[in-house]
């Protein structure tokens, strides 16, 4: 399993054009609520730890009445998981990914942005609440590691080697501790956070494998100060030096 552990961890995030012309023309990052993610256990705890803490408070003969208390706090903490929060999800590893290409780029109009969590942490206004690596659960196992809300995945995503940040929303948090019915449709889809400097976090613009010359150049047009920065994918050059030659 991948643990980033300092700010030096390199980290990729693959997007279509229109998301990367959005991001440089409005300086910002999207925070998406985990409840509006197309997985409907985003933001969950692994189905061990409840199952888990109930055997616990059976073995210690635990009060119904404390238990009950447990079950709505825990209750709370995953809504809060879900609803009050803000996630933007990057991938971590040094070299680009095949897989990721395929899940998230879709298409040869595509482009990855590759930084550092360190900067990242730094660019972004205000700074995330918090950061971290997914971890991966089996549905059906009893075990975990540890309990840091919102970082859960079932390890079908295994592959994703995902980081996370991460913003609080309080205003949605107290209604949730108030004991509020919290309805997803009626919650934004999530909030844009500013990058004070993109050519700090910004350390490499990949356009995606097979791209054709019209795109790369509409990426560099789009990129303006940061077209440096725009690359064509290594996994092209490496293609084109196995090719037999004509």
């Amino acid at each position: 399993m991948f643990h980033p552990s300092h700010e030096n961890t390199v980290v990729w995030r693959y997007m279509s054009f229109a998301s990367f012309v959005a991001m440089i023309t409005k300086r910002e990052l999207f925070f998406r609520r985990p409840c509006k993610f197309d997985d409907r256990w985003e933001g969950l705890y692994p189905p061990c730890f409840e199952q888990r803490t109930m055997e616990y408070f059976k073995s210690i003969d635990e009060p119904e009445g404390a238990i009950a208390d447990w079950k709505r706090n825990f209750l709370r903490v995953q809504q809060g998981s879900r609803c009050g929060s803000f996630v933007n999800c990057w991938h971590a590893q040094e070299h680009e990914s095949d897989a990721m290409w395929r899940l998230y780029g879709s298409s040869k109009e595509s482009v990855a942005i590759r930084s550092t969590i360190g900067k990242i942490m730094e660019c972004l206004v205000p700074s995330p609440d918090s950061f971290g690596d997914v971890q991966y659960y089996a549905p059906d196992d009893l075990t975990f590691k540890s309990l840091r809300s919102g970082f859960f995945k079932r390890n079908h995503f295994e592959h994703e080697h995902e980081v996370r940040f991460w913003y609080e929303d309080r205003a949605v948090r107290a209604r949730i501790a108030n004991d509020e019915v919290i309805r997803d449709d009626n919650l934004s889809k999530g909030e844009a956070h500013a990058i004070s400097d993109p050519p700090k976090m910004i350390q490499k613009i990949v356009v995606a494998p097979g791209a054709e010359d019209w795109f790369f150049d509409a990426v560099k047009r789009v990129s303006g100060s940061l077209s440096p920065c725009v690359r064509r994918s290594l996994m092209d050059s490496i293609h084109s030096a196995s090719l037999p030659v004509k």
